[in-house]
């Protein structure tokens, strides 16, 4: 078995020498295919299309909001229900003090 100088003055075997050499490439190729394999995880989970378009949009004939009519029927139940949740606590309360 011939033997090779390296630094430092220790003697290697040519096999050891080059199996050091063939890991060193291994990591390199591993180093490689990690980032290769992180960059097509990423395109992965990015979305292609930002925006997906379902239907034509479609011009209004009329606008949606304010809708004096909706604004008026909420009014009036929304005073009638606290009006309501307001007169039998008041009532209640004219009958115990008379």
């Amino acid at each position: 078995m011939r033997r090779v100088k390296v630094g430092g003055g220790a003697l290697q075997s040519q096999h050891s020498v080059e199996a050091k050499h063939d890991y060193e490439v291994a990591k390199g190729i591993l180093s490689e295919m990690n980032i290769e394999n992180r960059r097509k995880l990423l395109a992965l989970r990015r979305p292609h299309n930002l925006v997906t378009v379902h239907e034509d949009p479609i011009m209004a004939i009329s606008p949606s909001s304010p809708n004096p009519n909706l604004s008026i029927l909420m009014g009036i139940t929304i005073g009638a229900g606290v009006g309501l949740l307001l007169a039998f606590p008041l009532a209640g309360m004219m009958v115990t003090r008379s």
